[in-house]
């Protein structure tokens, strides 16, 4: 609870701090306990580790979650300033007791590949004349998956870590289904069932249900669990459900809560004889769910990514140049990316004509088949002084600083 502090002072007392927490470690490893009964010196130890054991260690933010209430939120929680910035706060609840007490966190993420994506469509406009209609581009692009299944997937939304690209190669996508499922799949828990996903595609491993139920809600992913959704229609066809129950199992399961889980796992067995489903098979059905729900994403997720993965992927097999100038110029102050992306150009026989202060703008620009290299990213002059130059109508001229 909050208590009443002198001005300019907050604080927050729990009850928890105060209980101490029973140390696991003493039941589970029988040498410690020994240590514990006959060394005073460990067991003083041991017991000032108790009280200080699950309090909080330090604060942390989260980068895109916001808190929303009807109310100043310092009625419902203290704050504190973030780093040492002057307008930003961030509560001193954690997002477990902000549920609690009834406010909302949504997460609110900014993208630079949508900005890149529209950069690109302009340049395409702009040198090309066409307009690119990106939401209704063919979602069947051979060149697309040619391009993919070949591992070239520097500058692609999702697909571009090494550890992806691998996957993609082996998967070899040919529809944006594939593509959501594999950008599912590569979290920690999903992961380690990516390559019985890549070889039950090619029928090189066969499709196992544990019970004919099954198959309907896991025929689109090859027989592996990829979506929050899949377990929910697998816990309201094996477990008879309601759909809002199979949502509190959800968040169990994401949460690891391990009370919420037995009962969970209680009703899921009971409700498992009503569907006729025997307990050996409802349990490993469980069992395989469980590793899922906690890191699973849901399927309107994976495929909004996986669109705005095959997106940029379009414009970068058919607009390469045009693609790659967006890309450039979005990544300018990254010197590492910057020189894989102009190794890529110069892979894809796409010229990067060097820096010209009478032909070059702030950023990378299409120059016919070739990208003017972009004033903004060199070193020690930066965007912001050739704006301002732009902005001030100055010239540029050989052997002077701006």
């Amino acid at each position: 609870m909050l208590e009443e502090l002198p001005k300019g002072r907050v604080e927050v007392h729990t009850s928890e701090a105060t209980q101490p927490v029973p140390l696991e470690s003493l039941d589970q490893v029988k040498e410690l306990k020994q240590l514990y009964d006959s060394d005073p010196s460990v067991s003083r130890l041991l017991e000032r580790a108790q009280e200080i054991e699950g309090v909080v260690r330090h604060a942390s933010t989260h980068a895109a979650g916001f808190v929303i209430s009807g109310d100043p939120l310092v009625w419902h929680s203290p704050l504190q300033k973030v780093g040492k910035s002057e307008t930003m706060v961030m509560t001193q609840y954690p997002q477990k007791a902000l549920e609690e007490i009834g406010l909302l966190k949504m997460d609110f993420l900014g993208l630079a590949n949508l900005t890149i994506l529209a950069n690109s469509i302009q340049n395409v406009k702009r040198h090309r004349g066409i307009d690119v209609d990106i939401m209704r581009i063919p979602l069947d692009d051979q060149k697309v998956f040619d391009m993919l299944g070949r591992g070239d997937t520097n500058g692609v939304f999702q697909l571009e870590g090494a550890g992806m690209r691998r996957n993609v190669i082996e998967l070899k996508p040919n529809s944006v289904r594939e593509l959501a499922a594999m950008v599912a799949l590569y979290r920690p828990g999903p992961m380690a069932f990516i390559p019985k996903f890549v070889r039950s595609k090619f029928g090189q491993e066969p499709i196992k249900y544990l019970h004919p139920s099954l198959e309907p809600i896991l025929k689109e992913t090859y027989g592996v669990i990829c979506y929050q959704e899949q377990v929910m229609r697998i816990a309201q066809t094996i477990g008879g459900f309601t759909m809002g129950q199979a949502d509190v199992l959800r968040k169990a399961m994401s949460k690891k809560d391990k009370d919420i889980l037995m009962k969970q796992l209680d009703r899921f067995l009971e409700g498992a004889k009503k569907t006729g489903v025997p307990e050996k098979v409802a349990r490993e059905i469980f069992e395989q769910i469980e590793p899922f729900a906690g890191y699973a994403f849901n399927k309107a997720h994976a495929v909004c990514y996986a669109f705005l993965a095959y997106r940029t992927a379009y414009m970068k097999a058919n607009y390469p140049v045009e693609y790659y100038a967006a890309l450039l110029s979005a990544n300018m102050d990254d010197k590492d990316k910057l020189a894989v992306y102009i190794d890529d150009c110069r892979r894809l026989d796409i010229e990067v004509l060097p820096p010209d202060v009478n032909a070059s703008g702030v950023d990378f620009e299409v120059e016919g088949e070739a990208i003017r290299f972009g004033l903004g990213a060199i070193d020690a002059l930066g965007r912001g002084q050739v704006l301002f130059a732009l902005h001030e109508d100055l010239h540029f001229t050989h052997g002077h600083d701006l």
